[in-house]
Formats: C-alpha cells, sequence, structure tokens
C-alpha cells in the first residue's frame, strides 16, 4: 500500500507542477498539490500523514518486540526493555532534527542487511545443493514431484509461469 500511495502523490505533485518547487519538503509539496483541488483536502492529506505516521510507529515496535523476542527466547523482562528503550527514542527522535532521525534509521536498516546479506551468501551453495538432490530424487521417483499446478519455476526461466487455481 505504500508504493500505491506514494506514487499517486508523486503523480499529484508531478501533474499540478509542484516539483518545480525547489525550496519545498515532502509533505510541502504534497500539501500544495492537494490544495490546487480544494483547500479543504489540505486537512484530509494531515490527517492520513498523522494516521500513517502512527501505524509506522505501532508497527516498527510490534516487529521490533517480536525481533527481540526471537533473540532473547521470549523473554518477557527482555521485551519490557526493548519496550522502555523504544519509547525513549521516540522522543529522542521528536527532538532532533529530521535529518538526523533518517540517518539513524538508515544505518539501522544498513545493519540489519548485513547478517541477512551473510546469510544468503552462506546457505547459498547449500540450497542449491538440495534444489539438486530434490530434482535427482524426483527423476529417479524416488519422491513424489511437486504438482505441476503447485510449481514456481523461478530457476528453470527467470520468472513465475501462470498459476492455475485449485479449482483447475
Amino acid at each position: 500500500d505504500s508504493v500505491i500511495v506514494c506514487t499517486l502523490t508523486a503523480i499529484a505533485i508531478v501533474v499540478t507542477g509542484e516539483h518545480l518547487n525547489e525550496g519545498a519538503d515532502g509533505i510541502t509539496l504534497a500539501t500544495n498539490a492537494f490544495a490546487t483541488v480544494s483547500y479543504g483536502f489540505t486537512f484530509v492529506l494531515t490527517a492520513c500523514i498523522v494516521l500513517f505516521a502512527f501505524s509506522t510507529v505501532l508497527s516498527y515496535c510490534y516487529y521490533g518486540q517480536v525481533n527481540f523476542g526471537y533473540i532473547f527466547n521470549d523473554n518477557k523482562r527482555a521485551k519490557q526493555i526493548y519496550s522502555v528503550i523504544y519509547i525513549i527514542m521516540i522522543v529522542v527522535g521528536a527532538s532532533v532534527s529530521l535529518d538526523t532521525v533518517v540517518r539513524f534509521s538508515d544505518a539501522t536498516f544498513f545493519l540489519v542487511a548485513i547478517p541477512n546479506l551473510l546469510g544468503i551468501y552462506l546457505l547459498a551453495k547449500p540450497l542449491r545443493k538440495e534444489i539438486s538432490s530434490y530434482r535427482e530424487a524426483a527423476a529417479a521417483g524416488e519422491i513424489e514431484p511437486v504438482p505441476e499446478k503447485d510449481r514456481v519455476n523461478l530457476l528453470d526461466h527467470g520468472f513465475p509461469t501462470k498459476q492455475t487455481s485449485k479449482k483447475d
């Protein structure tokens, strides 16, 4: 949904010519673009931004709590410590400049990407081996292959094949 909302907002900014306003930030551009239709739209946009920001804060808190719980074996104390740190960071984030918040969030996303990339690199060879042994066993009749309608042939063609419905 974020991709759709951001795309529609960008289209509104470009269509109204607000993209030519070089000194404005994203919120100002969007507000000015929506105000070209009706001044009342600025209030609707403000409500949407507040709801989007609030839902983002809640969802990031939840995802972080689940991950923190996983790391510490669902220890309730660890989850409470995470929640307190998260609330403190919300206050700190509201007190500093937007540029600082964006830089910090980019750095944390980068730090999360490192173990994921490392895992992909380390598991590439074992995964290739497992896929190869599955195909050999299926070709030899040792195991039942996945039915054609349930297959996604990413490795064979580079793109998914058309999926059939369960009714077919």
